[in-house]
């Protein structure tokens, strides 16, 4: 099993609630990485009400997917087309979990239709391309110089 497929498990298990689950325990053979996050994710689960641990655990599955895919067009030797970096970039900024953390951290909950709506849309994406737009220019000359 590959570091993505620990982080998936990891983020299945703490974060995917269910009633009467019983809260999960760190595999054996997890990486270090890995079980770092399982205290950490569980103690995030026993606070937040399940539609917060729900869309927190497709932010987070969003974002490993993302990694994964970025890392196999690096090992490939390839560069993606400007619109499929674009998506892969909004998936691994890392801008939409933090929404619901912030919920988290103040006690509230964004209802779903609200979550959801199309200016929510838009706002989250354009967030998401300003971070990205930062991010990439402030890394450009590491980049470059790194080949």
């Amino acid at each position: 099993m590959n570091y993505c497929a620990h982080a998936r498990l990891c983020i299945s298990d703490c974060l995917r609630r269910h009633d009467n689950a019983p809260l999960p325990t760190i595999p054996p053979n997890a990486p270090v990485i890995a079980a770092t996050f399982y205290p950490i994710l569980t103690a995030l689960r026993e606070g937040m009400d399940e539609v917060s641990c729900n869309r927190l655990a497709s932010d987070f599955l969003g974002y490993i997917d993302a990694v994964e895919e970025q890392q196999t067009i690096r090992m490939a030797n390839t560069f993606p087309s400007i619109d499929k970096y674009l998506r892969l970039r909004a998936g691994d900024i890392g801008v939409r979990a933090p929404i619901t953390e912030n919920e988290y951290a103040m006690s509230f909950t964004l209802p779903e239709d609200v979550y959801n709506s199309r200016p929510m849309r838009e706002l989250l994406g354009q967030a998401v391309e300003l971070v990205v737009l930062a991010n990439d220019l402030l890394s450009l000359q590491k980049e470059v110089g790194d080949g």
